[in-house]
């Protein structure tokens, strides 16, 4: 998870950090991995109070950076006092159950880089024994300038993960990759593997008493690495790239014709690899990952967009599909959408107003999913879970009806009159049913009266020229959020207007 809180920025606002560990642990998860820096107090506080285990990571890169002014620049002069300073802060967080001393160092590889690792976990032992060390090393990463060299090209690791395709795996357990590996997986407590599952198996045949973690995973292929973590009680867990969206690396996780650069361009902000979109709103891999998990049994719909599937794109290698959960789709009747449920049953059947539109297999041999094509018309999707020859669980998704409106919800009615605290209101344009209309995208314009001010707004669109601190923007998927700050007790009043003419208000109260 990284550092930033979506519209309202890079601030460090506590109820901001408490809402994301809620909506984390609301949707399955029991740990996060700061990305890649030390994460906020008011992060750990919340984590500890309501209960998310916490991998604290120290930096990215050392002595090399990605960024014009990375912290690798000054990594050498600064680490022996930053990191003592991060341990000194962290120690008495009981969310705190590991360290991490990087991320994807290229200097893994090397002889430097194996005494600098050693330097640091040795620098860490003698502040505190008490939590095991990691690091999260990216087999290509280490290999990095031998591969650039034997392939003849230019180009970050990224962009050489994306091109190699299901060559990965062959890759990272190489001669060559476990070579590079060696000294820096001997120096920790817990061996930290990013995009690296095909080397599991591997490494637990050649050093059986290692522990092994998943500290960055390919989004869609935590059905082949989950299963491993089940089987092999030295694989403790896979952290998810990524749980919640951020503001930059744009268009990381956007399908693209090949053609196009690797990373989205203007204006495009978002990295759209998240789980749970920057408003708070959980996207469909995230339901997935509950059922691949084991920890729901509900079969969940998602439809891929029409408006948006094009043959020429190429899958991001991190990120999920399109898809939404609506069966609201104007302006394409009888056009063909594809259809998934996820479902840890064997077998789904989807019905489309009563009607059998098919059965399909799910499940774990079928990557926990089943996908139909259905002509698209008007009424009520229905997916049911098949168990044992008989219908069981059931998930549907209704059309919106035409007496749509402007919708604002909070999250909470009562809030602190003090500036840690927050309330998120959420903006759809719905019918009465509160079934939102995902392809309305007008511009809403808020205000806030009484004892608050707007401290952010804006919708989960990755490519926009919305300002997150201007008083309007553009629904995407028929949503958008506002953040209000209060500044003293008493009522607030929070008013929307649609470029539609539609409006709405809600109010609550700070205390």
């Amino acid at each position: 998870m990284h550092h930033d809180n979506g519209v309202i920025g890079a601030a460090t606002i506590a109820r901001a950090e408490e809402r994301r560990v809620e909506l984390l642990k609301a949707a399955g998860y029991n740990a996060i991995r700061s990305a890649h820096n030390p994460i906020s107090e008011a992060l750990l506080d919340a984590c500890d109070r309501l209960g998310l285990m916490v991998m604290d990571e120290f930096t990215d890169g050392w002595t090399s950076t990605t960024a014009g002014f990375g912290y690798g620049h000054d990594l050498a002069d600064w680490w022996r006092r930053d990191l003592p300073e991060m341990l000194a802060r962290d120690y008495n967080h009981p969310s705190v159950i590991m360290y991490s001393i990087g991320n994807e160092v290229a200097d893994t590889g090397n002889d430097w880089g194996a005494t600098l690792g050693r330097d640091m976990v040795d620098l860490v032992k003698s502040i505190d024994d008490s939590r095991p060390i990691t690091n999260g090393v990216n087999p290509m990463m280490t290999s990095l300038h031998d591969l650039k060299a034997e392939m003849g090209r230019e180009g970050g690791v990224n962009s050489l993960m994306r091109d190699l395709g299901d060559l990965l795996g062959n890759v990272v357990t190489s001669d060559m990759a476990t070579d590079r590996l060696e000294d820096a997986m001997s120096q920790l407590d817990i061996a930290g593997y990013n995009y690296a599952s095909a080397r599991y198996e591997l490494d637990i045949k050649r050093h059986s008493q290692r522990l092994l973690l998943g500290t960055e995973g390919t989004p869609n292929k935590l059905h082949e690495i989950w299963p491993l973590v089940e089987q092999f009680p030295q694989i403790i867990g896979d952290f998810a790239w990524t749980a919640w969206e951020y503001i930059g690396e744009a268009g990381l996780g956007a399908d693209k014709p090949a053609s196009e650069p690797f990373f989205g361009n203007y204006p495009w902000r978002l990295s759209m690899t998240g789980d749970i979109g920057i408003t708070g709103q959980r996207r469909t891999i995230s339901y997935w990952r509950e059922i691949v998990w084991g920890l729901r049994t509900t079969p969940h719909l998602a439809v891929h967009r029409p408006e948006v599937s094009r043959a020429d794109l190429q899958p991001s290698l991190y990120t999920w599909s399109d898809s939404t959960e609506s069966w609201t789709w104007p302006g394409f009747e009888n056009q063909v959408m594809t259809v998934e449920v996820y479902s840890d049953a064997l077998e789904v059947e989807l019905l489309l107003n009563g009607q059998t539109v098919g059965r399909a297999p799910a499940g774990r041999d079928n990557r926990w999913m089943a996908t139909f094509e259905v002509p698209y018309e008007r009424g009520e999707l229905t997916a049911v879970a098949i168990r044992g020859g008989a219908r069981a669980e059931t998930d549907s998704l209704r059309t919106a009806q035409p007496d749509s409106g402007l919708s604002l919800v909070t999250d909470r009615d009562v809030i602190r009159a003090d500036d840690t605290d927050l309330a998120y209101v959420d903006i759809t344009i719905a019918d009465s049913d509160n079934i939102v209309h995902v392809l309305r995208d007008d511009v809403v314009t808020v205000r806030v009266e009484g004892s608050g001010t707007l401290q952010g707004l804006g919708s989960a669109a990755p490519a926009s020229e919305d300002d997150y601190t201007s008083a309007t923007t553009r629904l995407y998927l028929g949503r958008a959020l506002a953040v209000v700050r209060p500044t003293g007790p008493g009522q607030i009043r929070v008013i929307a207007e649609s470029s539609s003419g539609l409006r709405a208000e809600t109010a609550l109260r700070a205390e």
